[in-house]
């Protein structure tokens, strides 16, 4: 099989750290959520990835030409004028073949098992398989099922639908070729509410396939630093801990000859400057290229690669790139 992993959005709702690094490379703990969707497709056998750019495309490009991982060959497709996840699969056509593929949204983290929504998709005769997911927060609340597994509607619910139950979406789908010739060329569409929702009008079958396991959605801060917490525990998905460079402090310990304090857990790459009578955690990840200087004070934060913080600074619940500063409301 092959998969796309939708990587052209703008990340607004992380600016203005996104207006410097597109949000599929923003690091989680020591790798990217790119890197991380890379090694998880290739754990499923994926062999040939599709990764769509449009927002700082050259970061991304550069991202894929280093990247060494065995067993896969990435494609880097540009789009000139962002086409939204619907354009973005048509825009893929040519090198997603004739076949199911998979589809994965950049922004999330997931832990979920995407060969049984492969074999619920290959059993259905259905356009698309939805991964779905149950869910007590309403903004997630997008997608109604029938009894029979098919979806009936997507986005907000109409009058006639309120007070039936309705399912979150994971941003991971299983789509059969067949969707090419509904979707337009070279235009703007969301996959969900322009293709999806035209299908189900039309009496075509978009199935749904119920999935469990961790899931989150890195697209606010709230949600950012929920990650480098579970990080920090060792609940996130394997992939993130493979081959990590830094380290990894869970337990209380002595850290020797180097002048600063630790409360646990705190993930602390090789390459950093921690300066003397620094604090840092708990809950904090320092990446490389960090600078911490005398006094100041790191907790509930993750500073990402050449952050510099200052003599005596206080920083809390925030992510932090350079001088930038984005703060937990």
């Amino acid at each position: 099989m092959k998969a796309i992993i939708l990587s052209a959005g703008f990340g607004t709702r992380l600016r203005p750290l996104t207006n410097y690094i597109p949000k599929p490379l923003i690091p989680v703990g020591a790798i990217s959520l790119l890197e991380f969707h890379i090694r998880k497709l290739v754990s499923f056998g994926i062999k040939d990835i599709v990764i769509n750019s449009h927002h700082l495309s050259g970061s991304i490009k550069s991202f894929i030409g280093r990247t060494k991982i065995r067993g896969v060959k990435l494609h880097f497709l540009y789009e000139k004028k962002i086409l939204g996840t619907g354009g973005a699969i048509k825009n893929a056509q040519r090198l997603l073949g004739q076949e199911p593929f998979i589809v994965v949204n950049a922004d999330i983290i997931h832990d979920l098992d995407i060969n049984a929504v492969l074999q619920k998709h290959i059993k259905s005769n259905a356009i698309a398989t939805m991964a779905i997911r149950n869910t007590n927060k309403e903004k997630y609340q997008r997608i109604l099922i029938d009894k029979g597994g098919n979806v009936i509607s997507i986005g907000k619910p109409a009058k006639r639908d309120k007070g039936k139950k309705r399912h979150l979406f994971t941003g991971i789908h299983i789509i059969d070729p067949e969707i090419f010739s509904f979707i337009p060329k070279g235009k703007y569409s969301c996959i969900n509410a322009s293709i999806y929702s035209h299908l189900i009008a039309k009496g075509k079958k978009i199935r749904a396939c119920k999935v469990t396991g961790y899931w989150k959605d890195i697209g606010t801060i709230d949600s950012y630093l929920g990650s480098v917490r579970d990080f920090l525990k060792g609940n996130l998905p394997k992939e993130f801990y493979k081959g990590i460079s830094g380290k990894l402090i869970s337990k209380k310990c002595q850290i020797k000859n180097k002048g600063f304090s630790i409360n646990v857990p705190v993930y602390i790459d090789p390459n950093v400057e921690i300066s003397q009578n620094a604090c840092i955690g708990p809950n904090a990840i320092i990446l490389k290229g960090a600078q911490v200087k005398d006094g100041a004070k790191i907790k509930n934060s993750l500073l990402l690669n050449n952050a510099r913080i200052n003599k005596d600074e206080l920083i809390e619940d925030s992510i932090c790139y350079k001088r930038i500063f984005l703060k937990r409301s």
